[in-house]
């Protein structure tokens, strides 16, 4: 996969992508492959950027279904004519991509800080607990624009992976961890 790797403004990212929420159906014919909205997900995600003391936000990663610099809908190329230099620009044609019903970037990780974030931002306009952590890291996953009927399942795989392949740390070797004192690090 291509990937342009950026920071971008959090209402900017929730504007221009959509959630692609797991429709299911008995004939295994579903559409989507997001879990549905957690409602105290997204609480526990506001309270933790609006008074968390290790506020962090991991990259959002996006699809970016686009056929390259000529895109009318959602453009990219390269931001310098340097070979060295793989700098990329993207332009987003916001009305075009209204009028496409938003099917070139899709959310493929990161939907519930989206959600967290865009309420954040909706309910209190600069506030001063919120207003330094308005731009996160994002990652827009080109797909390949000569097979767009495989775009559906490329995503799919890529939510798979992010998802389910990772080795849950148990919660007490977590805090076991952070609550090292000196004298048993020291013994190590």
């Amino acid at each position: 996969f291509t990937v342009i790797r950026g920071f971008a403004d959090l209402r900017d990212l929730t504007m221009v992508s959509v959630s692609m929420p797991y429709q299911g159906s008995m004939n295994g014919q579903g559409t989507g492959y997001q879990r549905q909205l957690d409602e105290q997900h997204i609480e526990d995600i506001k309270r933790f950027l609006c008074k968390g003391r290790y506020r962090f936000f991991p990259e959002i990663i996006l699809s970016l279904r686009s056929k390259g610099a000529t895109d009318p809908i959602v453009s990219y190329s390269k931001k310098r004519s340097s070979p060295s230099d793989g700098a990329c620009r993207v332009s987003v044609g916001l009305k075009a991509l209204r009028e496409d019903g938003f099917t070139r970037i899709h959310r493929i990780d990161g939907n519930h800080r989206l959600e967290a974030a865009r309420r954040i931002l909706e309910e209190q306009t600069r506030s001063a607990s919120f207003k330094n952590f308005t731009k996160a890291p994002f990652c827009f996953i080109v797909l390949d624009p000569d097979q767009p009927e495989d775009d559906d399942v490329h995503e799919a795989m890529l939510f798979n992976l992010i998802n389910s392949k990772a080795l849950p740390i148990a919660s007490e070797h977590s805090l076991s961890v952070l609550m090292r004192d000196d004298g048993a690090a020291a013994e190590r």
